[in-house]
This record gives C-alpha cells, structure tokens and sequence, in this order.
C-alpha cells in the first residue's frame, strides 16, 4: 500500500513497481533541479559505483561528449540502470512510498531483488558490474523483436536453429537472439511475410545460448557472495510467477537468468490475476532519464 504525506491510500490491493532493464540515459543540472531528493540518492549511487567502474557516473550523466555508443556499453550501461532504479527507489521511499511487490524486465529482477533484501547496495552494484564485463566478453550478436506469440516465435526459431527465444513482452511481442547474420537472415524473412520486425540497439545476443559461459561464471562469482531471503515479494523473470525463497538464494537461478527467456508478459499477467492495481514505474519525467528498449 502506498502510504506518505499527502497520498491516500490507492486500491486495497496495494502498489506494485516495475523496473526497467536496458537504457540510454540523458541527465543534466536542469533536469534534476525540481527532484533534488533523487539527486542527491543518484550521487550517493554514483560514489558507491565509482571504484568498480573508474569513472563517475554523475560526470558521465552531466558531461559533455557521452554519446551513445558510451551508454550502449554494457559494461557501463547495466551498472547505471541499477544504480538509476535505486535512487528512484530510494526517492519514492523518501516521499513516504512503499510498494507491496516489484516486477523487473531482465536486469530490472536484480533491482527487484536487492530491494527485497536479497543483495545489499555494495553487493548488487558489485555483482551487476561482474555480470556486465561477463557478457560484454562474449561473441557479438544481435537481437530483433518480433510481432509473434509465443507459439509462433517457437515455431519460427525450428526453421532458425541459430537463434534463441530471448523475451516474451506481450500477447504478440516477442525478442529473438542470437548471431547477426541469423538475425539479418531471420528479419528479411518475416519482411517478405509481412510481419512487423525491429532489429535491437544491443551489441550482444542478450538471453541466449552465446551467454553460457558468463553465465556459468556468474554462478562461481555468486558463490562468494551473500544472498539472502527476500523480505518482499517480486516477480521471476524465469517463470512469469512470484520468485520463491530457494530461488533467489541460488547461483544457478541467476546464472540461468542470464540465459532464459524474459516472461515478462506473463510477470504482468500475475500482477493482473494477484497483485495490485496500481504501479510505479521509473518514468522520463520522474528520474529525468530516456528509457529505450535494448537488451543487457
């Protein structure tokens, strides 16, 4: 339930906030001006993120001469949408908002998770800087979103064996990934039956096999951290349904989140059936960030 000065209480069933996973980002003095709360909760993200990825995001954010290849790298994009997402968070705490559950797309989960208490600060800031130089390792690829159901893209990706199923957004909004050239090949097939396409701003095959071995060392890397049972509800992006404690607490679990299709429609589909009415959502206005749809 949301609850803070000046706020009545919404629908019975309470708040839920969905959090992003892959973005570019524009922030500036103006922008942030009317939200000083959130500014001051980004610095604090940016000091902590400092030391792992040698460079301030707060600079990186206001300064000239970050185009959009900068943001585009992995490395730095996933640790700057984790660390934008907290001081959202963190922001709306401020103003006396709590949600009563969380649904993340991809990397938003690992935001969803820390603020049910599964990560600390420092620790999911550290593991998403890992988890980012992992994947940016890997080989190349591409990814292409795709006006099909769920049983069309499978259908699709028998006659496309390269290619993995990556992400379920919707009733007919699907994501393929995979090698580039399959990923061209796959585009100009569907153009020629008229089905709507649009190839992704990635630099990698995000949600597919081309991960394993990031994935793989994801999980050893995790062993050595501290994980712990959530305290709030979020959704699994593994399964479209809430996360169990088992789940958050395992290595594997995160390792095969790296590689697994993201069920996000059927996350949105449990929120409808169980969870509230209301959401909460980082937005342009609200965090003074552009939130494009990418994968990472």
């Amino acid at each position: 339930m949301a609850k803070g000065p000046g706020v009545a209480p919404p629908h019975p069933h309470g708040l839920a906030a969905a959090r992003p996973r892959r973005t570019a980002c524009r922030y500036g003095a103006g922008a942030a001006d009317p939200l000083p709360g959130f500014k001051a909760h980004l610095a604090e993200m940016s000091e902590r993120l400092e030391p792992l990825l040698h460079l301030s995001l707060i600079d990186a954010l206001n300064g000239p001469g970050r185009d959009a290849a900068f943001w585009q790298d992995t490395r730095i994009a996933q640790p700057a949408i984790v660390a934008v997402s907290l001081a959202c968070a963190q922001w709306w705490t401020s103003l006396g908002i709590k949600t009563d559950v969380m649904l993340g797309h991809s990397l938003g989960e690992y935001t969803a998770a820390c603020l049910a208490g599964v990560f600390s600060t420092d620790a999911v800031l550290q593991i998403v800087t890992k988890r980012a130089r992992l994947m940016a390792g890997m080989p190349a690829g591409a990814m292409l979103a795709v006006a099909l159901d769920e049983t069309g893209l499978n259908s699709l990706l028998l006659q496309h064996s390269e290619l993995d199923l990556a992400a379920l957004n919707g009733p007919r909004q699907g994501v393929v990934s995979g090698p580039a050239d399959a990923i061209e090949a796959l585009a100009n097939d569907l153009k020629q039956r008229g089905i709507p396409t649009q190839r992704l701003r990635t630099s990698h095959a995000f949600h597919s096999r081309a991960m394993a071995p990031a994935a793989s060392a994801l999980a050893t890397f995790l062993t050595s951290q501290t994980l712990n049972r959530p305290t709030r509800k979020f959704i699994s992006n593994l399964t479209g349904t809430w996360i169990t404690p088992e789940q958050a607490v395992s290595p594997d679990y995160w390792a095969r989140h790296m590689l697994a299709p993201v069920r996000f429609a059927h996350g949105l589909q449990t929120l409808q059936e169980k969870g509230p009415r209301w959401s909460l959502r980082p937005a342009r206005d609200t965090c003074s960030a552009h939130w494009h749809a990418a994968r990472g």
